[in-house]
């Protein structure tokens, strides 16, 4: 009697509904996107099973790493590869904030103006707070496509309902370019796996520039 059910946020769907489901049991609220009874309802669910790191013991991290991405995305994809504060120097973090940050504002350009985008997700990325979840779930989705131990392994990987486009997949040019520049940034591109003759492109200054697949 205590426990919230997929049933009871129904009424709420009469208007465009944005719910963030981060728990063992995620799978059973997707059938809100179903409900007949109001519009579309649009859903981020954390993956069935959540990636630990034996190594990765952060005083400053609580709660699964679906909500660090969605919360401190950068941060989230430090814990993944086991870094600490202490691992990394300031400049090198900034630098690969200012790029996450810049790609993702990227993205958001380039989500909003395609038309094959559902109707709920234009109107939840008209709200800047929504829209930098949205943006960071799609981050999230890549990394942990990408990542060598939880590479396209179904049950670490976040779903959303209704789908994405396609332009915005893992697998596609733009989603590896941002995560293996970022790897690189950390020096930590062995620890992901990207399409066969996918390269990094450095300028003479060794800053990343971009991604060339042939």
């Amino acid at each position: 009697i205590n426990c919230i059910y997929p049933s009871d946020l129904v009424p709420f769907t009469r208007r465009p509904l944005f719910v963030v489901i981060d728990g063992d049991n995620n799978e059973a609220f997707g059938a809100i996107n179903g409900a007949k009874k109001g519009e579309t309802a649009a859903i981020l669910l954390s993956p069935r099973t959540s990636f630990h790191r034996t190594n990765a013991d952060s005083p400053h991290h609580s709660g699964s790493l679906f909500t660090a991405f969605l919360t401190a995305p950068l941060q989230a994809f430090c814990l993944l590869l086991g870094l600490t504060a202490s691992d990394v120097e300031m400049d090198t973090y900034f630098m690969a904030e200012k790029l996450l940050s810049s790609s993702l504002n990227d993205w958001g350009l380039n989500l909003a103006a395609l038309d094959s985008l559902h109707p709920v997700w234009a109107q939840i990325l008209g709200d800047p707070f929504l829209r930098r979840l949205v943006l960071r779930f799609l981050f999230c989705r890549a990394v942990l496509t990408l990542h060598a131990p939880t590479f396209d392994k179904k049950e670490f990987i976040p779903k959303c309902v209704p789908s994405l486009p396609a332009s915005l997949l893992p697998s596609t040019v733009t989603c590896q370019t941002l995560i293996m520049q970022i790897a690189n940034i950390f020096g930590a591109t062995d620890s992901f796996i990207f399409s066969e003759h996918f390269v990094l492109t450095e300028n003479i200054h060794g800053d990343t520039d971009s991604m060339s697949s042939s």
